[in-house]
């Protein structure tokens, strides 16, 4: 009689299992590789608009409520991989988690873009109604900046932004803003003033005013006017 042939064996079912979790492993490995070597300019293609979205009906000049800034949440449009970036890339997420009740709030927004960490204002929340007057918010938050971001030693610059909305020719409003440049100027120099009132030395400070030429936002709705009355402080990333 001839030999039976024999069955070939069945592989253990923890071989099946082992060899899934490896080819898992190595999938993930190579997605850490790959982003690993992702192009700065790349990233915000991946990050909608944080400007997006509705407010409610006001008229130009007014304060906003707390909380109809929609969308002025916090975003983080490119990340760097330079040490100084990293050093600011980490900035940007404590400060994201210190200022959530703002945040949240659509009071201002945090990004990291190339020319360094901005944080936007809203000045319908942070100035008194028609006036670069800071209110006692805007002294808050400029504290909670400073503590924030005392430690870095990049340079400050302030810019100040308004709608188009023009200042009407003899108004109250225009003996002391005779134009948008003059409001954007005059929120910028304050804000700066009181930065360097709590510690940052002068050296580090500088003010811009864009009036109205930079919007972000469509200026014929009030909600894009709201938008675009703004200030920046922007942390610049080269430190020279």
């Amino acid at each position: 009689m001839g030999k039976k042939k024999e069955k070939p064996g069945k592989a253990p079912s923890w071989l099946t299992t082992f060899s899934d979790l490896n080819n898992l492993l190595l999938c993930f490995f190579i997605l850490l590789y790959v982003l690993t070597d992702v192009q700065v300019e790349n990233i915000p293609r991946f990050f909608p608009s944080p400007f997006k979205g509705g407010l409610g009906p006001m008229s130009g000049g007014n304060s906003l409520e707390p909380g109809q800034l929609a969308e002025m949440g916090s975003r983080i449009e490119s990340l760097p991989s330079s040490e100084k970036g990293q050093s600011l890339a980490k900035a940007v997420e404590k400060a994201v988690s210190l200022f959530q009740p703002e945040i949240l709030a659509k009071k201002m927004k945090i990004q990291l873009e190339e020319r360094g960490i901005v944080i936007t204002l809203g000045s319908d929340f942070y100035f008194k109604p028609g006036s670069a007057e800071l209110n006692q918010n805007g002294i808050d938050v400029l504290q909670k900046i400073y503590k924030a971001f005392e430690s870095l030693p990049n340079k400050i610059r302030i810019e100040g932004h308004t709608d188009n909305t023009i200042i009407p020719f003899g108004s109250e409003l225009s003996k002391q803003y005779p134009t948008n440049w003059d409001l954007s100027a005059k929120r910028a120099i304050n804000v700066l003033l009181y930065l360097e009132f709590l510690g940052i030395p002068s050296k580090r400070l500088s003010a811009v005013a864009y009036g109205d030429t930079r919007p972000i936002e469509t200026n014929e709705t009030p909600e894009g006017r709201a938008y675009n009355r703004r200030v920046e402080i922007v942390i610049m990333r080269e430190q020279d």
